[in-house]
């Protein structure tokens, strides 16, 4: 094989495999977030009659789960599980591990327990309805949401003093969910 001029056989091989890893680690991230869906499933119960975890098996597309968009590279870019009676706490470790993810909307279920500081991982999103469920603790940090353009905490249990930082970066009207209702 003919090397270009003026690059060494080792740093053309280095490049190679420089190119040939970044490449594995990008078709790997797909079944990754099979399993990181599937953590989601395994955390949240649901009314049997809502069936909305029938389609969420490790053979089936992640894609093609109820609730679920991906974009046309196969990535995960929307969870849509709104009003599906669900019960449990949510795993940002793991939500926010999906990359792409620009929409959680989880709004009107039956969720408690704290939000977790990991939600400040989830910085692709655009928009959080955490709306009418049953948090406790804290408003969530939201001050590495800097793309967030939608946002519903109402009725959401949370307490305490909603971060000014947040809202100071955004148009507040485009923010916040027009109910205005008490966290």
């Amino acid at each position: 094989m003919d090397v270009p001029a003026g690059m060494s056989a080792g740093l053309l091989f280095g490049r190679v495999l420089v190119l040939c890893l970044s490449l594995s680690l990008v078709s790997a991230s797909g079944a990754d977030e099979l399993q990181l869906l599937l953590k989601l499933k395994s955390v949240l119960e649901t009314p049997s009659s809502t069936g909305v975890f029938g389609s969420w098996r490790a053979g089936n597309d992640k894609c093609n789960f109820t609730g679920i968009v991906c974009n046309s590279d196969g990535f995960v870019t929307e969870i849509n599980l709104s009003q599906k009676g669900l019960v449990g706490t949510l795993p940002f470790d793991s939500i926010c591990l999906l990359g792409s993810l620009e929409k959680i909307d989880l709004g009107e279920n039956l969720v408690y327990g704290d939000v977790t500081d990991d939600l400040r991982n989830c910085t692709s999103l655009k928009y959080l309805n955490l709306g009418f469920n049953s948090f406790s603790g804290k408003v969530p940090d939201l001050s590495t949401l800097s793309g967030l353009e939608f946002l519903n905490l109402n009725n959401s249990g949370f307490s305490g003093i909603f971060p000014v930082e947040v809202a100071s970066k955004h148009d507040q009207s485009s923010l916040f969910e027009p109910r205005r209702q008490p966290f």
